[in-house]
């Protein structure tokens, strides 16, 4: 009795998806990212775009879509476990994003001022 369970296959072709997307993901974001670039972005505008001023998670799921082969697009209304896969992806990547914005405004915001506070006082502290 090896026999995989309906169950387990499911979970194993959603993990299947899951990984081929994660895969996927740098060399897309890499290949967005270089052309935005070629259509005249600067890095710094398209740093803040990308961290500081994307909007919700709908259009960052618009924008990862740009991923999906036209049969991948397909599947993601006619294949359940494929849509599963997709939405894990998805929220995994938003969560992501979400906490780099975070560490990045709390760096800004907290740890940069009180490394210049500190390294004020090391050099100008009372003496």
């Amino acid at each position: 009795m090896s026999g995989a369970t309906p169950q387990q296959s499911e979970v194993d072709k959603v993990s299947e998806y899951l990984l081929s997307l994660d895969a996927r993901y740098p060399m897309y974001m890499r290949a967005h990212r270089e052309h935005h670039l070629s259509e005249g972005a600067d890095r710094l505008g398209l740093f803040v775009s990308e961290y500081l001023t994307f909007g919700g998670r709908e259009t960052y799921e618009g924008m990862l879509l740009g991923m999906l082969s036209a049969r991948e697009q397909n599947l993601l209304h006619a294949d359940k476990d494929f849509t599963k896969a997709w939405n894990q992806f998805v929220q995994i990547r938003w969560a992501q994003k979400r906490i780099a914005r975070f560490a990045l405004i709390f760096g800004v915001v907290v740890v940069l001022p009180a490394a210049l506070l500190l390294l004020g006082l090391v050099f100008f502290g009372t003496r």
